[in-house]
């Protein structure tokens, strides 16, 4: 039951009509905004007004002393509204140190990947439509060729993830039957997806065999029955385990495969292309070796390694692609013509020799220590040239760091790096991290003994000039603020 004190509140709350009347919603802030939305945001501010009021956590001296008016409420409503704008996808600069970051979108694309994209967002294109017979044509046919030029394989298809390249292969290959998978394969993946969820998903029975820490030969062999359809191996991208462990090797799983009938697939999950052993990153397999070893089905990611938009690849033999082409599924994980287009951007480097120079992802991975002091030196030059504060009381230094790759690759692998570092004498770097954080564009770095840290290796030379102006900007006001 409400109080008298609560009832009195509540009816205190003014009209929606009445404020939008208030002379303050016919400021420029307001007026420029379409009627619904500013009649939803008001809605929605005293809805948590309610809320409030009516909460056992609110005290009775709380709402005593509580005030409320149309230009309370137009305040609150410019700052509700202000927050759902800077919830929209947006540009974010990425000095994490994180080279694949899956919270910032994992790869960024090539030049010449956008801009394929962008043509097929703006144009009709021949995206079903073969162009020399005037008929239609099949959808992600020149990735396809790419595919397979590039890796080796028979055929290729591409879909909209890893996940639903996973799903389509297991509910085509081995719906109602069984799949046998090592138990210390039965990875979680991002978004706390598990591989055994997803086989549910396709509709086969799941087989464990072996141990977490050891899968023998024999383990696979002695679950092997009539129902059974499949040897499923995942690679574990995000994890390692080390220590006292053995599991079978791919030779051994492809040849049992052929002895008794089995379709063998093999969840890569970054799928690399390029050799990154020579920057000392060796321990992810390469797409073409595992190609050349005779697995019937190969899936990875398109936004990991491979440095492109999100997308799950298929190679295979063409008596499989045929049959998961036709399953009604793989129209549902098709990938559009904004994904193949990025996609084919991005294959068509690889047959260049800079093509670690033109692929964001490989070219951070691969930046030499030169480029990174380089990088550095510009923005500590900048910045000591800047009088808006004292190096009395803020300091920058370029430190030696860490960057990792990130997107579940390469785990427990590092890559050295360097980083700006920033700090204050007075101390309170988080606030120093959240300022930068809530700069426009925002500025993501993070914080280390002390410091925060912004990480020469993952930002983009475009982004250097902004950082510098923001660096300027933000720190003369930290130093305003501390007078």
């Amino acid at each position: 039951m409400l109080s008298e004190l609560q009832t009195a509140c509540l009816r205190s709350i003014p009209s929606v009509e009445s404020i939008l009347q208030h002379e303050m919603a016919k400021e420029e802030r307001f007026s420029r905004l379409p009627r619904w939305v500013l009649v939803e945001g008001i809605r929605q501010v005293l809805d948590l007004k309610r809320k409030w009021i009516l909460s056992p956590q609110t005290n009775r001296q709380e709402l005593e002393e509580w005030q409320i008016s149309a230009s309370l409420i137009l305040d609150e409503v410019d700052r509700y509204l202000q927050k759902i704008r800077q919830a929209e996808l947006g540009r974010v600069i990425n000095a994490t140190g994180i080279i694949l970051h899956t919270n910032l979108g994992r790869a960024v694309l090539a030049s010449e990947a956008v801009e394929k994209m962008t043509l097929a967002a703006r144009c009709f294109t021949n995206l079903e439509f073969d162009l020399i017979t005037g008929t239609r044509g099949k959808r992600g046919e020149a990735a396809t060729r790419l595919l397979c030029h590039l890796s080796g394989a028979q055929d290729a298809l591409v879909v909209n993830n890893n996940a639903a390249a996973v799903l389509l292969v297991l509910n085509t290959l081995a719906e109602g039957r069984q799949v046998i998978v090592s138990r210390g394969e039965l990875v979680e993946i991002g978004g706390s997806f598990r591989v055994p969820e997803i086989m549910k998903k396709g509709g086969v029975r799941l087989v464990e065999v072996g141990t977490t820490n050891k899968t023998r030969l024999d383990d696979y062999r002695q679950a092997i029955t009539s129902e059974s359809a499949a040897i499923l191996k995942v690679h574990p991208s995000n994890f390692q385990i080390v220590g006292f462990s053995e599991e079978a090797n791919l030779p051994e799983l492809v040849h049992l495969g052929q002895e008794h009938g089995l379709v063998v697939i093999y969840d890569l999950g970054s799928g690399m292309l390029a050799d990154l052993a020579p920057y000392g990153l060796g321990r992810e397999p390469l797409v073409s070796r595992i190609v050349q070893q005779g697995v019937d089905i190969i899936t990875f990611s398109g936004d990991k390694l491979l440095g492109g938009p999100q997308a799950g690849i298929i190679l295979c033999r063409p008596k499989y692609g045929r049959l998961l082409r036709q399953n009604p599924l793989a129209r549902a994980v098709r990938a559009d013509k904004m994904t193949l287009a990025a996609l084919e951007g991005t294959l068509r480097l690889y047959s260049e020799p800079d093509v670690f120079d033109r692929i964001p992802t490989l070219r951070m991975i691969t930046a030499s220590r030169q480029h990174l002091e380089e990088r550095g030196r510009q923005i500590m030059e900048a910045l000591t040239l800047s009088s808006g504060w004292s190096s009395d009381t803020i300091s920058l230094e370029i430190v030696e760091d860490e960057a990792q790759v990130g997107g579940g690759s390469f785990p427990q692998q590092t890559i050295p790096s360097l980083s700006l570092a920033i700090s204050s004498t007075r101390g309170e770097v988080n606030q120093l991290e959240e300022r930068f954080r809530l700069h426009q564009p925002p500025i993501l770095g993070r914080i280390n003994q002390g410091r925060f840290l912004l990480s020469l290796r993952t930002i983009q030379d475009e982004d250097i000039a902004e950082i510098i102006r923001a660096a300027k900007e933000i720190l003369g006001q930290w130093e305003r603020s501390k007078e």
